[in-house]
């Protein structure tokens, strides 16, 4: 299993049953016999880690072939972030060898389709990110110690912009709406780039340049947010952002752009706003509070059905079944 360190995937692996052993993957280990011999699944989520240039991958897959190890791939977007010349060719060779795939979302899962080859035999699946942060949801009582860290005043409503500045956000569109509403809320945002300067609103407590959190960071500032903005642009690379996964496990409501995805695995627990911010202005100024316990009250029905433990029974049915059609065995999807 690819990037062990990332929280997304040490949350994965804490949902697996006791019975599926992980071995996560280094350059070290790699390759070691002993890692392929007793090994039955090698799961990948970013190709792209494992290599910073386009290396021939045929000792990989015929190390697959020969000790009869099913790769996993979870499609968390079209190429990298960070886009280089011909790594969509190379995703390409790894979809071509994959017995299974994860996708987040329906619209993920068409989206990817779409764009490359999947083989006939391989296993898809659509598996939430699963709920994270443990029993964190009882620390809300600690808000008001927490907001003064931040040098925050009590608000009747928080929204929070978190997250890494991609190249498809559209973080400061969405503060250009905020200062054109008649929104009653306070906007507290970690994700400008360092080109960006947002607009001077006194709505807008927070507005500083993406820099890198501590997990015990990250947490404190969801914890002063009632709801979160994603916003996206409808057209790029990604097929999914974990900030969802964020917006479930805390109860939080989502105000999405026209993106499919977060609707898509959000359903009813995202507001749409849109994209520019004229259209971005008019979504926030009718946002109440019907509006915002409607979303939700649709989250925290989400945070039930997306445990830990369901996901990782749905991850460890898509293993054996991808392990099944490179045993030969049988083809097709797992229960769900």
């Amino acid at each position: 299993m690819t990037f062990p360190r990332n929280s997304y995937v040490i949350t994965l692996v804490s949902g697996l049953p006791d019975s599926t052993v992980v071995i996560p993957y280094s350059s070290a280990t790699f390759l070691q016999p002993w890692y392929w011999r007793h090994a039955d699944v090698f799961h990948v989520h970013w190709v792209e880690h494992l290599s910073s240039d386009l290396p021939d991958m045929t000792p990989l897959w015929r190390r697959l072939q020969h000790h009869q190890v099913a790769l996993v791939l979870t499609a968390h977007n079209l190429r990298p972030h960070e886009h280089r010349p011909g790594f969509e060719e190379y995703y390409q060779t790894w979809v071509d060898h994959a017995a299974g795939i994860i996708h987040h979302a329906d619209w993920s899962s068409e989206r990817f389709q779409q764009h490359y080859r999947i083989p006939t035999s391989a296993a898809q699946a659509i598996i939430p990110m699963g709920v994270t942060f443990g029993d964190q949801l009882t620390r809300r009582g600690q808000r008001a110690d927490i907001e003064r860290s931040l040098g925050l005043s009590p608000a009747r409503l928080r929204i929070g912009i978190i997250g890494a500045p991609r190249p498809e956000r559209r973080v400061v569109e969405f503060l250009e709406g905020v200062a054109r509403s008649s929104l009653d809320a306070e906007v507290v945002c970690w994700a400008l780039r360092e080109d960006e300067t947002p607009p001077s609103d006194p709505r807008i407590a927070i507005a500083e340049v993406h820099q890198f959190a501590s997990s015990s960071q990250w947490l404190e500032r969801l914890l002063v947010c009632d709801a979160l903005a994603i916003p996206y642009q409808s057209d790029g690379y990604a097929l999914g952002t974990g900030i969802v996964r964020d917006v479930v496990s805390l109860e939080l409501v989502a105000l999405a752009s026209s993106w499919p995805f977060t609707a898509s695995y959000l359903g009813d627990g995202a507001y749409v706003v849109g994209d520019d911010p004229d259209t971005i202005a008019e979504r926030l100024s009718q946002f109440d509070d019907a509006n915002f316990n409607r979303c939700r009250e649709a989250v925290v029905a989400l945070r039930r059905q997306q445990s830990v433990t369901h996901c990782g029974e749905l991850t460890n049915a898509l293993y054996h079944a991808a392990v099944k059609i490179v045993d030969g065995t049988t083809p097709g999807l797992p229960a769900s």
